[in-house]
């Protein structure tokens, strides 16, 4: 009986919070405005209410939001809300042509979602290369009261778990990411003059500054990796990587193709032009009275896969993509475009200054950025050293050294696929060859998604479903179906595979080609241990493996929210190249569009000139 009144109570509480969900209400305006997080000199970018990047909003689990855009840029725009669910409003998902059509210039749009899941995200732009211009900014999630989290793995301490929850509600995010003197559309312009694709970047930066550091040849030497030098020998070339510490366009990793490079600027490969942000590195405040400090990593970069180490400490990965995991206890963690990784780390050091340092991890290009952990204000040099070379590579001799990626995450509390599929479908991942140019790309293996798609009148989204095509792919209502992603040769490279509206699992990833057409004739035929079906990873964004021989990955999820969602490579530069699809998922339960989106933007018809778009700034709970 007393179990049955605790329910009830239980039961109520959950329905009051329901009725009486807060409506959260945030404003943005989007500007062109000039870039120059390292002081190396301005660019025309995007700037969010003034800023670069965006303003940060925080909201709680069961929040309603309201999110108004204003678009004073000279171009269409849309945002997007990365890893957001999206369970009952895939209108405000924010991809044109498939969920919305663009917010033209001098136009405003409202998107409406509810926070369903805790954890970290970030909103960005979604239409032509507008995220690579400064246009994204950080989304935190706080749980509610009934969230049950993993942090009795690390302590059984009570005092230390209350620490911890302590940590999780002062959460600090960094964004992390790339970053390029040049514009979205001259970046563009340039590979495509060149035939050649822009592989290297001018530096990495944090919460929107850094620097760019020039290293020495012998210094560039002494940290690039052997598999670069190996490439290097096997196509005759000397001289290691350039002065700016990048591969050169190689016709091995570009492809067949006539590149023409006399068209590429001497900043583009060569050049390393250094300079700082006058602010120096970001820096993260924390008290050692808190005892734990509670950090997300939020790739939000157009390129590189990053490595992430905190001098001094070790790391406890409690969260990746919004979902809790078994705690993890790292020295580096390896943060994948569009990847959210959590962190607990215990404040047990003396007072001081701890680098956080930042490396790209492929090893196609030396850069790396650095933030700091500074206790109590006090901003002198910590005593401790690093584990890692500038290039996040562990120095010689470290021993018992621990990285986590994306892949590694098991689920808390557990969670598990079904065994078998409903549907499958395969995905080629390739350049497309000639007579297309370098940087065109395509995911179904026979076609790239192209940009011209993001002015289909009206959006996917807001008639019935079409039939399946290279581009679109459709599945039903509660089943469960397999995306099959295999990546071509003969170098197979990193994709960030994100998909919109729901989460995957990950069962089962490798190198080599994988010429199945199912994940069960897979299992019949590859090594014991090549799926797994019982605790894997449950993300929103994986990387497939790079190789020399071809890799694969094989994702399962259940069709449970319907709508129109787009599935692409998270690098910038291979999305905008045609690397994406659109998977009409629930085609027998097809959402209707409200008329406030079908024909109003987001705004309750007619009360348009009535909206105030003039509140801006970070949002808290």
């Amino acid at each position: 009986m007393r179990y049955i009144k605790s329910l009830v109570i239980l039961v109520l509480l959950t329905c009051l919070d329901s009725t009486f969900a807060r409506t959260a209400h945030f404003s943005i305006d989007i500007a062109e405005g000039l870039l120059d997080p390292t002081n190396t000199g301005p660019r025309p970018g995007i700037l969010v209410n003034g800023t670069f990047p965006g303003p940060q909003l925080r909201l709680k689990v069961g929040d309603d939001l309201e999110f108004k855009v204003r678009n004073l840029y000279h171009e269409d725009i849309a945002i997007h809300f990365h890893g957001i669910k999206q369970a009952a409003s895939p209108w405000s998902d924010g991809v044109p042509g498939v969920t919305q059509a663009a917010i033209h210039p001098g136009a405003s749009f409202v998107y409406r979602w509810r926070a369903e899941e805790a954890g970290t995200s970030f909103y960005h732009g979604h239409s032509r290369g507008h995220i690579m211009d400064g246009l994204y900014g950080a989304i935190i999630i706080e749980p509610d009261v009934y969230t049950s989290r993993p942090f009795h793995l690390i302590s059984k301490d009570a005092s230390e778990q209350k620490a911890m929850v302590k940590a999780e509600s002062q959460l600090q995010a960094l964004l992390l990411g790339d970053y390029t003197h040049m514009p979205f559309e001259e970046f563009d312009h340039v590979q495509s003059n060149a035939n050649a694709e822009i592989l290297c970047m001018d530096s990495i930066i944090v919460n929107g500054r850094g620097a760019e550091y020039c290293l020495s040849r012998p210094q560039i030497d002494n940290v690039t990796d052997d598999t670069v030098w190996k490439l290097l020998d096997l196509v005759n070339v000397t001289g290691g990587l350039t002065d700016k510490g990048c591969l050169p366009p190689l016709q091995i990793v570009q492809g067949d193709f006539d590149m023409n490079l006399t068209a590429l600027p001497a900043r583009t490969f060569d050049q390393c032009d250094p300079g700082s942000h006058p602010q120096a590195n970001y820096t993260v405040n924390v008290k050692s009275r808190d005892g734990w400090a509670a950090l997300s990593f939020i790739n939000a970069g157009a390129q590189h896969p990053l490595l992430v180490d905190v001098d001094g400490h070790v790391m406890h990965v409690i969260s990746v993509d919004s979902q809790y995991i078994r705690p993890f206890t790292t020295d580096q963690v390896a943060v994948g475009n569009g990847n959210r990784i959590h962190v607990l780390i215990k404040l047990d050091q003396p007072a001081g200054r701890y680098t956080i340092r930042i490396a790209n991890q492929l090893p196609s290009q030396v850069v790396a950025g650095y933030a700091h952990l500074v206790y109590d204000g006090i901003d002198r040099p910590a005593t401790s050293s690093s584990k890692f070379n500038f290039a996040g590579r562990p120095l010689p001799g470290t021993q018992g050294f621990v990285l986590f990626d994306e892949t590694m995450a098991v689920p808390y509390p557990p969670l598990q696929p079904a065994a078998t599929v409903d549907r499958t479908h395969k995905f080629l991942l390739k350049k497309l060859g000639a007579p297309h140019t370098s940087g065109e790309w395509t995911l179904s293996g026979l076609s790239g998604y192209n940009s011209n798609l993001e002015h289909a009148s009206p959006p996917l989204l807001f008639e019935p479903p079409d039939e399946p095509s290279d581009l679109f792919l459709r599945t039903f209502k509660n089943e469960w179906v397999d995306l099959i992603v295999e990546t071509e040769g003969p170098i197979s490279r990193y994709h960030p595979m994100h998909k919109h509206g729901n989460k995957f699992f990950v069962i089962g990833f490798g190198t080599g080609r994988y010429p199945w057409d199912t994940v069960e004739e897979g299992m019949q035929a590859l090594p014991p241990g090549s799926f797994n079906l019982q605790n894997p990873p449950y993300l929103d964004t994986v990387r497939t493996k790079t190789s020399m021989t071809g890799a694969w990955l094989a994702l399962r999820y259940k069709v449970e929210q319907s709508g129109a969602w787009m599935f692409h490579c998270h690098i910038q530069p291979h999305l905008s190249g045609g690397m994406g699809m659109v998977i009409l998922d629930g085609v027998d339960y097809w959402p209707k569009t409200p008329d406030m989106y079908m024909e109003w933007n987001g705004f309750e018809p007619p009360t348009v000139a009535k909206v105030d778009l003039t509140d801006h700034g970070e949002l808290k709970a």
